[in-house]
């Protein structure tokens, strides 16, 4: 890849550091994300007791985005920040072990702004907000002592972020970012790493 990096503006010498117009792209993240407590965010089904959950899946996201100029653009992106599961030691309502979840994504509206630092590299900023869901869930089948309850929680929470965006072929580039996003009473910190497809003409 770093070799790729090197010989990239002479293979490709007719880029600038961004292209224009539509574009969309993915990856993966890594976050230090907590969230609610699923037994506390259950407490109002009167559900007590201690939870035994895992990660079952690292955050990703895709998103879309227009941008207008070589330096401002709107982006929308989908970010599935994390997924737990495992199981419930209850002790209330029922002394039962129940099988436990807690899911959290939602959706990003951001304004992108892009500065060249070279023909290949470019410094990102962004800012805006990040519509998030935790649902979190308990259930049981078993006939003496089954629970079911569910909790739904949205809400709005700003989110600002930096990077860096590289090319690495006529019209893609790879971005790495770092994002804050304020909400549930912490600051969660979200490390992306992108690919980025750009549909549009650069000048």
């Amino acid at each position: 890849m770093l070799a790729l990096l090197m010989v990239m503006p002479w293979v490709c010498n007719d880029l600038h550091a961004e292209e224009t117009g539509w574009y969309a792209g993915g990856g993966g993240s890594i976050t230090d994300y907590q969230g609610p407590a699923v037994i506390k965010d259950l407490s109002g089904h009167g559900l007590d007791g201690t939870a035994r959950l895992d990660t079952q899946a690292f955050p990703w996201q895709l998103f879309f985005g227009y941008r207008g100029t070589h330096h401002l653009g709107l982006e929308f992106e989908y970010l599935h920040l994390d997924k737990l599961e495992g199981t419930l030691d209850l002790t209330a309502p029922v002394v039962n072990s129940v099988d436990g979840l807690r899911e959290t994504d939602g959706f990003s509206v951001r304004g992108h702004g892009a500065y060249p630092i070279s023909r290949m590299f470019s410094l990102l900023a962004t800012a805006g907000f990040y519509v998030w869901h935790v649902h979190s869930a308990a259930s049981s089948l078993a006939s003496a002592t089954a629970v079911a309850a569910v909790e739904d929680h949205r809400g709005v929470a700003p989110r600002g972020g930096l990077g860096i965006e590289a090319i690495v072929t006529a019209r893609s580039t790879l971005r790495f970012h770092w994002s804050a996003i304020f909400f549930s009473n912490e600051i969660t910190n979200v490390y992306s790493f992108d690919f980025v497809h750009y549909f549009g003409k650069g000048s």
